[in-house]
């Protein structure tokens, strides 16, 4: 693992340093470790390959699932639980977020992780399975919870209010104390790594640089920020990003399960404690959600709570049970004629958003019109042929290493190199001189996954179509001894970072080579569409022309 992602705009602490100090890799200086410590886990035990990076989402997503159950157990009812994690499995928001590999999954499972055990600490009387103990274990998962996103400290004042309204006596008791001891431990890794960038540089990491009103020389752009845009913008954006990234049918239930919890505090009948604390969480989350930024990767920490008002919604019109009504053989049978309709009406609910999820996320191609018949999220999950161009690529570079490696200036990309030459030579790799030239109007993420990764571990000469043309890329191939070149033309069908221009280098580069009578290789997309032109060449003036 490094701290290393090719920022320019947005350079990483250790590319200023010449050695890297050991509290230098207890944390990232955008993001804290713990999802970058499982990915990096799955990476090693199923290959460097997508699947591998996504494993421990899914994994926090089913998690999520089972969280929520006991969340909504506890809060109301084991029927109100059941209904709402049978909601939430199949809910399109969170259907995406646990099949891609960002943060937010785990900080999720963590989150409602953490919220189940400060239900049970709440319990009163203490009962063997509860009581004030399970606080601690409510500090520590909040802990992990902040190790995987910052955004997990929401929980904080969140706890506390529910503190202030349903156990103030618990604010004398040392299971409090100890909780709080729990939580700074776990979260020790991103406090040393704070402190020692503080005595080293004068600064926290990037995040709470920006929390705290430091200036950082370094980094002066913050694209993540820029991109949310003023406060105004934000608020603006909140509902139509929420409806966009939700089915209709969902969001329905969400807001009729509110507008009764609503109406049943204002009247203050009946579950006030259960009530409140649904209420404090919305409370909290909103405008915390206003101030990160409604972008949809935040609004999924949204999805779980929305699923518990749905679920109470459709829990209120649940028949009563056999025990709430005299017992007369008419009687129970019209019961379990009751039951037997409402469960036929909730599959048929849960199939529905099923299919919903299905079809904006899984689906290669939707069927029916946005927003009735999939979401808008479609466009986060479409197949858009990296993965079938990185699969061409690992194969075409399996059982190869460059004999001509190149890095960056950094002291730890030289030993990064030479550990990967060290390993090919183990492996009886063939070194062959060869370079790799692309397109790079294509997305950021994409080049970073399969164009770079492959410069900053294995070393692999690679550089942009306009480099190459234009910024003496082709010079320096050639000076280095690069003999052939693998280029790398995108089509319309794969994702862009920005509209393709009318002779962007990459496609003049492509006129070249078709001019030479260069047949390329098409790598198509899952539906078939063909997302890019590859192309083999001897480079002018080598052996191999």
């Amino acid at each position: 693992m490094v701290d290393f992602d090719f920022g320019i705009e947005q350079p990483t602490p250790w590319q200023w340093v010449d050695e890297i100090p050991g509290w230098m890799r207890l944390s990232f200086h955008d993001h804290p470790p713990l999802v970058f410590w499982l990915e990096h886990l799955s990476i090693k035990f199923f290959g460097e390959n997508p699947v591998a990076v996504r494993i421990p989402s899914a994994l926090a997503g089913i998690a999520s699932v089972i969280f929520l159950y006991f969340i909504g157990r506890r809060l109301y009812s084991p029927p109100v639980g059941a209904i709402s994690a049978l909601l939430f499995a199949v809910t399109t928001n969170h259907v995406w977020i646990s099949r891609i590999g960002l943060q937010e999954s785990v900080l999720i499972a963590f989150i409602l992780a953490s919220f189940a055990a400060f239900l049970k600490g709440l319990e009163r009387p203490a009962s063997p399975a509860g009581g004030p103990r399970w606080l601690v274990a409510a500090g520590a998962l909040l802990g992990f919870a902040f190790l995987a996103k910052y955004n997990a400290l929401i929980l904080a004042p969140i706890f506390l209010t529910i503190l202030v309204v349903r156990r103030r006596d618990l604010f004398r008791s040392k299971w409090l104390l100890l909780a709080l001891f729990c939580f700074l431990l776990t979260i020790s890794p991103v406090v040393i790594y704070n402190v020692g960038l503080y005595r080293a540089f004068g600064h926290f990491d990037f995040q709470f640089s920006l929390l705290f009103g430091q200036d950082v020389a370094a980094w002066q752009s913050r694209p993540g920020q820029e991109v949310l845009g003023s406060y105004a913008d934000r608020i603006r954006d909140f509902f139509p990003r929420l409806i966009e990234a939700n089915s209709p049918y969902f969001l329905i239930l969400s807001v009729a399960g509110l507008i009764a919890i609503f109406w049943e505090l204002i009247r203050r009948r009946t579950l006030v404690m259960s009530h409140s604390s649904l209420v404090i969480i919305l409370f909290w989350l909103l405008p915390f959600l206003v101030f990160v930024g409604p972008a949809r990767r935040f609004l999924t920490l949204l999805t779980p709570w929305l699923a518990l008002a749905a679920g109470y919604a459709i829990a209120l019109i649940r028949p009563a049970t056999a025990s709430t009504v005299t017992p007369y053989s008419n009687v129970l049978k019209n019961i379990r004629i009751r039951n037997v309709g409402f469960a036929a009406a909730l599959a048929l609910v849960v199939a529905g958003e099923a299919l919903y999820a299905s079809n904006s996320v899984v689906a290669l191609a939707p069927a029916g019109a946005a927003p009735w018949a999939h979401s808008r999220l479609r466009r986060e999950a479409h197949a858009w042929g990296f993965n079938e161009l990185e699969a061409y690529l690992a194969s075409t570079l399996k059982g190869k290493m460059p004999a001509v490696g190149i890095t960056f200036e950094f002291p730890f990309s030289r030993r990064l190199l030479n550990e990967a030459a060290a390993r090919g030579r183990a492996e009886g790799r063939e070194a062959v001189a060869w370079g790799i030239v692309y397109n790079d109007n294509i997305s950021v993420s994409a080049q970073l996954w399969v164009f770079l990764r492959r410069i900053t571990y294995e070393g692999w000469p690679v550089a942009s179509a306009e480099n190459f043309r234009r910024g003496g890329g082709e010079q320096f191939f050639r000076d280095a001894g690069i003999q052939r070149i693998i280029f790398v033309n995108a089509t319309d069908a794969a994702l862009q970072d920005r509209p393709r221009e009318p002779s962007p280098d990459g496609d003049l580069m492509e006129a070249e080579l078709r001019a030479r009578g260069l047949t390329p290789r098409e790598i198509k997309n899952a539906r078939g569409e063909i997302a890019f032109r590859v192309y083999e060449f001897a480079l002018a003036g080598s052996a191999d022309q």
